[in-house]
């Protein structure tokens, strides 16, 4: 059996915001584990069920985006951003940054094939 081997140390992955006063670079910052399954307990709760009992979709899809954000999104003070803030931010960019957490925290549907290979 081979050796396993993992980090404790977070991930993190710059990313430069053009504002109007200029350029910022702030942070995705992967999530523990306590941060993760908050998340995934908030988004149970937006899930719609099929008569099998299985997801069938999301009954809402207000607030998807910055639910996840206000936990990976960090500024250069090391404050994470809020639901309000996140949510004023352009939608192509909301969209960009929610797949770049998905992808740094094991989220969506390549997280979910690892999820079950373990």
């Amino acid at each position: 059996m081979e050796v396993l081997r993992f980090t404790l140390k977070k991930q993190t992955l710059p990313v430069v915001l053009e504002t109007e006063a200029g350029e910022v670079t702030v942070h995705l910052v992967e999530m523990i584990g306590a941060e993760r399954d908050s998340y995934l307990g908030e988004m149970g709760k937006q899930m719609k069920y099929g008569p099998d009992g299985k997801p069938s979709g999301l009954s809402s899809f207000e607030g998807l985006h910055a639910m996840l954000l206000t936990r990976c999104l960090v500024k250069e003070t090391g404050e994470k951003y809020t639901v309000e803030e996140i949510q004023a931010f352009p939608s192509t960019t909301q969209t960009g940054l929610f797949e770049a957490a998905q992808e740094l925290n094991a989220l969506g549907e390549d997280g979910e094939e690892e999820a079950k290979k373990d």
